[in-house]
């Protein structure tokens, strides 16, 4: 075909000076049919591109059939097309993979070529109201708008399924060629085409069949982040119903169908490819979408993919930002349907470290495998950086013994856990709760699960495999081993706990060993009758492990300590009369034969008594200070050592330890700290903190202390903190400084908001926090909707107007945050019109005079957001009559010329819709 072409063009252009060929021409086939094809489609301004090119293939042959030359045309373009891609596939095979066939000139020439088939081939046989308007995409190969003539049906359908037949060959039969089109022009256009072919009215079966298959291979040459992108501009307002109903089937199905469908999502709607600043409110739409389940899929099928897909982007610790993001998103998920995270996120995390049992016959099967395994501990590791007290509470229920054990077992091998340490470390930090440290501690030495046991596999990473059946047996020397390797383990932990934390479980085992209840009885239980003597040496053994390590670290809060030693002691009283002296208030077991027991009771009570006075020896000889509680408490200790230091010369000898440092202390004592101050310090200490989740954590306690309306902490003093706090490079502390950012608006209004116009205003603040001070304040106003208040409304709008309006003067100003200060006050107009009645005239005279006097490339934003506020204003309750008076015309006047003659691409589209929401909501206004 091309050489026939390539025959007729050598007579109608005889002088190759008139080609303006290069002195040195290839003959390489693929040289060759570019040179024949710059030829053939090389057009003037005015000429038209099928007539033309017509009269170049076949001059001796003129007709009248309009039908007739637009075919012949587009036949030996797409036949250039496909020799072009077999010449390119032959010479790249010859290149190597690495060398791309196409010259560089002749990438210009291609493009022409794809322009031409795109324009006078698909968009002449589509319908208006199907696929991305053509000035909106103004094709870089052309300068002028670009005219054609639509194709009447049915002769429409049948040359554009020629077309897209022939398109879609070349996207399946690879090359440069392929890769060329699919990001350039192409792809697109036969996509739209077979949707078209697919969707429209009157398709047969058949046909519906054939292209549902196209489509389905069309998708799979591209990447789903490239798919959004194509189906979301293939929506437009004036889309036909039933293509844009495949489309949003279609996107929609992206999510489920594609492996990366939810990461996909997340990068298109969050614009992370574009720029990694992270908005709330497009993170709470992609939840919104996502908890969106399709009518076609059942509740279980669907989450169970989502959840699978979020669970594959926590897996990714080395991107910090996706997994922030998908953590918030998982946060937001559990806040709306806790069920959701726990069945199709959380329980994949719990059956890896402690599998279900195998159904299997086999003797020894793999329960979880070495990259499942260590995937279930990276989505554990990026909750710890970023997860919510909430979560982490729920997630920890059924995974900190399993997590215990493999942790232990990494220890075992001597490979480092250092990451493994600090994620429960972080847990445990995010929590702040002792009973999680204390379930860790009762199942200190298990060694595996009931079923299960660790080992290692092939690559040398820990996997999960069923364990042998039968007793094993363990011999003491071992059991002990295993003893004093997991107490040595577990102070290493608690090295990294905080200190409250660590003297609460103190507190909680001595309780136990002791067997002293919590309760008002205060009795001492020395054994019962499901007691564990090994629990009970195990108990032991932590509690010296704990003594040994951080005897310091108990010493700093002492008064949780003084009560415990004041609950036994009270045991040890003399109240009862008993006819052993220091045995009233103690429970005693019921054994058959209690004379045979005597003397072992004795030993016990003996012990006890020496623990809690080596206790407060220990209390009294490392804190430095006491205060006014613990000296109270000491006081109330006196009468009850006094009891028992007849018997005891221990007891005498802290009795009058605790007299003197009484008489030392004596008017000099500390009053008590209230329990915020203690809360604020270690907020204060954790914003300092190098860990993530230890800087979260920190603001999580201001919110605390917010939320209580603590008298320990000023607005003014929080608000710094969190402004400091604000220029954290990490994506988690950022969304949590907005969370109290967000709180203080709502506590604090009249004393906040204030504040933060003024930083917002000011040229001096930093660019970035001013931004994000601005992103504060819009979910302010979009959460407090139409009960904004009128001080409220004056302060933004006075705010915003000021930073918005330009004069002659003035310094220049970012156009960004000026963008900013206009999505607030669009904002304001939309949630709360009647608040801004009184402003109106002038936000719209700062409109208007954007539109008219901001004409520059560089000012497109602010034009996009001028018409954006428009449309906020038109879309509150008021409707149209949000407009002020004698406004209305000059909005319709401005807003048309923008359509017509502005140089963005978008901001014409922008003009067309609002013009459009503008007529439909003056057809329901009359009533039409």
């Amino acid at each position: 075909m091309t050489t026939d072409i390539g025959s007729s063009l050598k007579k109608k252009f005889p002088s190759s000076k008139e080609l303006n060929k290069p002195e040195w021409t290839s003959n390489e086939p693929l040289d060759k049919t570019f040179g024949e094809l710059s030829v053939l489609i090389k057009l003037g301004p005015n000429d038209d591109a099928i007539d033309e090119i017509y009269k170049r293939i076949r001059p001796e042959m003129a007709t009248d059939d309009s039908f007739k030359r637009r075919t012949v045309v587009i036949d030996a373009l797409l036949a250039y097309l496909a020799d072009i891609q077999l010449f390119s596939i032959q010479k790249k095979s010859k290149l190597g993979a690495d060398m791309i066939s196409i010259a560089l000139h002749d990438m210009k020439t291609l493009g022409a070529l794809t322009t031409l088939i795109v324009i006078n081939g698909v968009y002449a046989c589509l319908p208006t109201n199907v696929g991305i308007p053509l000035d909106k995409r103004r094709l870089k190969s052309f300068d002028k708008p670009m005219k054609f003539s639509r194709v009447p049906s049915p002769q429409n359908v049948i040359l554009l399924r020629k077309i897209v037949t022939s398109l879609a060959s070349v996207f399946s039969n690879g090359g440069d060629i392929k890769d060329l089109m699919l990001k350039g022009t192409g792809f697109t256009d036969v996509l739209t085409g077979a949707i078209y072919l697919l969707t429209r009215p009157g398709a047969t079966d058949d046909e519906k069949n054939e292209f549902s298959a196209l489509i389905t291979n069309l998708e799979r040459t591209s990447e789903t982040y490239d798919l959004f992108l194509v189906y979301s501009l293939l929506i437009q307002p004036s889309t036909a119903p039933y293509f844009r109903l495949f489309i949003s089937q279609r996107l929609a199905g992206l999510v489920t169908e594609r492996s990366d469908g939810v990461q996909a999502l997340i990068e298109y709607v969050g614009g992370l490819r574009d720029n990694e600043e992270i908005s709330v409110e497009k993170l709470d739409y992609i939840t919104r979408i996502l908890l969106q389940k399709p009518k076609t899929s059942s509740a279980k099928d669907y989450f169970d993919n989502v959840g699978g897909k979020l669970y594959d982007i926590l897996v990714f610790v080395n991107r910090p930002v996706m997994t922030s993001i998908a953590t918030h998103i998982v946060e937001s998920i559990f806040s709306i349907n806790a069920r959701i995270v726990i069945d199709f996120i959380f329980q994949r995390v719990w059956d890896s470290f402690n599998p279900p049992k195998s159904e299997s016959e086999s003797e020894i099967d793999t329960l979880t495998t070495e990259s499942a395994l260590n995937n279930a501990f990276n989505v554990f590791l990026t909750f710890t950086k970023n997860g919510s007290l909430e979560m982490m509470n729920t997630l920890l229920e059924p995974l900190i013994v399993p997590y215990w054990i493999y942790m232990k077992y990494q220890k075992h091998r001597n490979v480092d856990i250092t990451l493994v340490k600090n994620a429960l470390v972080s847990a445990l930090h995010i929590t702040n709760d002792v009973k999680w440290l204390d379930i860790i501690v009762q199942n200190l030495i298990v060694p595996d699960g009931n079923y299960w046991e660790f080992s290692v596999g092939m690559n040398e990473m820990t996997f999960i495999k069923e364990k042998i059946t039968g007793i094993t047996k363990i011999s003491q020397t071992k059991l002990f081993d295993d003893m004093e390797n997991a107490v040595d383990l577990l102070n290493d932990v608690l090295q990294d706990v905080e200190d409250d934390m660590v003297g609460a479980e103190f507190l909680v085992i001595l309780r136990r060993w002791l067997k002293v209840s919590d309760s008002s009885t205060k009795k001492l239980v020395l054994d019962d009758e499901d007691g564990n003597p090994f629990s009970t040496l195990l108990d032991l053994r932590v509690l010296e492990g704990i003594s040994e390590k951080h005897r310091e670290r108990l010493s700093r809060s002492p008064d949780s300590m003084l009560d415990l030693v004041i609950s036994v002691l009270e045991g040890f009283s003399n109240e009862s009369g008993d006819s052993k002296p220091g045995l009233a208030g103690i429970v005693q077991p019921k054994v058959e034969d209690a004379d045979s027991d005597d003397e072992d009771d004795e030993e016990q009570i003996d012990e006890s008594l020496t623990i809690v006075l080596q206790l407060l020896s220990a209390i009294l000889s490392e804190t430095e200070e006491l205060g006014k509680s613990s000296s109270d408490k000491l006081r109330k200790l006196k009468p009850l050592l006094q009891n028992i230091s007849r018997n005891n010369k221990s007891a005498q000898a802290l009795l009058d330890r605790i007299n003197e440092i009484l008489d030392i202390s004596s008017g000099v004592l500390q009053s008590n700290k209230n329990p915020d101050e203690l809360v604020l310090k270690r907020a204060i200490t954790s914003l300092n903190d190098p860990l993530v989740p230890i800087r979260a954590h920190g603001l999580y306690l201001l919110r605390q202390l917010v939320e209580n309306n603590s008298d320990v902490i000023s607005v003014d003093f929080v608000v710094d903190l969190h402004l400091t706090q604000l220029k954290d490079p990490e994506p988690f502390v950022y969304l949590n400084v907005i969370k109290g950012l967000n709180l203080l608006l709502e506590s604090a209004r009249s004393e906040v908001l204030p504040q933060f116009a003024r930083i917002y205003k000011d040229p001096a603040s930093d660019l970035e926090e001013r931004l994000r001070i601005g992103e504060v304040l819009l979910q302010f106003i979009t959460r407090s909707g139409d009960s904004l208040t009128d001080d409220s409304a004056s302060i933004i709008a006075t705010t915003t107007l000021s930073m918005i309006r330009r004069h002659e003067n003035m310094p220049k100003i970012d156009n960004r945050i000026r963008m900013s200060a206009m999505s607030i006050l669009g904002m304001c107009c939309r949630v709360s019109p009647g608040a801004m009645l009184q402003y109106l005239p002038d936000v719209l005279d700062c409109v208007l005079g954007i539109l008219k006097l901001e004409t520059t490339e560089d000012q497109t934003i602010m034009r996009r957001s001028a018409i954006v506020l428009i449309n906020d204003l038109i879309s509150s309750t008021a409707g149209l009559y949000s407009i002020p008076t004698g406004y209305a015309r000059s909005c319709l006047t401005a807003l048309k010329y923008v359509k017509d003659t502005d140089v963005d691409v978008l901001v014409r589209h922008q003009a067309q819709q609002v013009l459009s929401h503008i007529k439909d909501l003056l057809a329901e206004t009359i009533g039409v």
